[in-house]
């Protein structure tokens, strides 16, 4: 398969917020819960133009990739951490919002300190 291509531009900003509250239940027991947001702006989004064909074959295939990106797109998420001694067991969520797309994601992390 041959595929050419130029480069692309993506400059975004995002501004969020995260907030935490600890909870000590005793000298060896934490549980850390948090919530979080943050708002994602492209400011310039140019998708390159992608033209791939099969070695051997005349034909380009058509560009199949949307046009542009959403401009803003929304993270909303939370997260719990319980840490006992030198374990730790970390929960997260995220959701991703965008005009005509969401994508969620979660994780669970587990951390042996030694």
């Amino acid at each position: 398969m041959y595929v050419a291509g130029k480069s692309g531009n993506l400059t975004t900003g995002i501004a969020g917020i995260k907030l935490t509250a600890p909870k000590r239940l005793s000298n060896d027991t934490q549980i850390v819960s948090g919530l979080h947001a943050s708002i994602e702006n492209s400011f310039s989004n140019k998708q390159p133009k992608v033209k791939a064909r099969f070695i051997g074959a005349d034909n380009y295939f058509e560009n199949t990739t949307s046009s542009s990106t959403p401009k803003v797109g929304y993270n909303v998420g939370a997260s719990l951490l319980t840490a006992h001694k030198n374990i730790e067991l970390l929960a997260t969520y995220n959701c991703n919002l965008r005009s005509k797309y969401t994508s969620h994601q979660g994780s669970l992390k587990l951390k042996i300190l030694f």
